[in-house]
């Protein structure tokens, strides 16, 4: 017999889930609002006459003409959240029982859970947070925010009976049979809200509950 227990605990930031259910505010970023995008675009200086610290400062770039939709890295990496929180368990077990002289009953059982949780929330100081949004003929989402949690879990269990028998050192018997049964259940929930009020966005997550509604983005 035995037995073999593993768990992980993560947690990452980044770019946020993809879930076509979920507006464009609360979805995967673009080049204009991806981390890397918005550094490499962004309003480079022009010597020693701009003003370094104005370009520290201002959360868009309305330089030369820009319609605004290019947003400070820095101010912005500071105000939203992609969180995703991962927990994964693991467990393989299996015996072997000799049942009658050359006959082996073997039995192994296998159970694998994940849980994810990802936390997305956008103040009025980041892209997506803005309440119009350069070049969108609709209105933005304003300040927003998600919660989303995706749990999965598998268990396998196999059964093999082995058969084995040699007769007179030249014929050997190995025979083999077995059932396998398997089982996957995957669930999906969480809550989303838009057009939180600016007066409660420094709540953070918590301001959701503030939203003029709640929905469920699953």
């Amino acid at each position: 017999a035995g037995l073999n227990v593993n768990y992980r605990y993560s947690k990452s930031y980044g770019t946020p889930i993809n879930n076509p259910n979920l507006p464009a505010a609360l979805n995967n970023s673009n080049g204009t609002t991806g981390v890397l995008g918005t550094v490499w675009s962004y309003r480079p200086t022009r010597g020693k006459n701009d003003d370094l610290e104005s370009i520290a400062d201002e959360l868009f770039d309305t330089s030369n003409g820009a319609d605004g939709s290019l947003i400070n890295p820095i101010i912005e990496a500071n105000n939203l959240l992609r969180e995703t929180l991962s927990h994964n368990l693991n467990i393989n077990a299996y015996t072997r029982i000799n049942i009658a002289k050359n006959l082996t009953f073997k039995t192994t059982f296998g159970i694998n859970d994940t849980k994810k949780q990802n936390n997305r929330f956008y103040n009025s100081n980041t892209f997506y947070g803005r309440d119009t949004i350069p070049g969108r003929a609709n209105l933005g989402n304003g300040v927003s925010g998600s919660i989303v949690y995706n749990n999965k879990t598998s268990i396998t269990n196999e059964n093999t009976l082995n058969y084995k028998l040699n007769l007179n050192d030249t014929h050997h018997f190995d025979m083999l049979a077995g059932i396998t049964f398997q089982r996957t259940k995957e669930s999906e929930r969480g809550l989303a809200a838009t057009h939180i009020p600016r007066e409660n966005e420094f709540m953070g997550l918590d301001a959701l509950g503030t939203a003029p509604r709640l929905w469920s983005p699953t």
